[in-house]
């Protein structure tokens, strides 16, 4: 069986830098963000129409 591997974006408590955590193998490793405002803001917008479209779906 092969192990899950996940990759997750957060940003720090402390500092409040956006990271990227990969879990691969078991091992999990950080990296930096850096995509751009612009691909943060066009990834925010697409998921938020989904939502919007599921609950409208759901209300009819």
């Amino acid at each position: 069986m092969e192990s899950a591997s996940t990759t997750s974006y957060m940003v720090c408590p402390e500092c409040g830098a956006r990271l990227v955590v990969c879990v691969k193998k078991g091992k999990v490793s950080v990296f930096d963000d850096n995509r751009s405002e612009e691909e943060l803001a066009k990834k925010r917008h697409a998921r938020l129409t989904g939502y919007a479209a599921k609950l409208n779906k759901l209300g009819k």
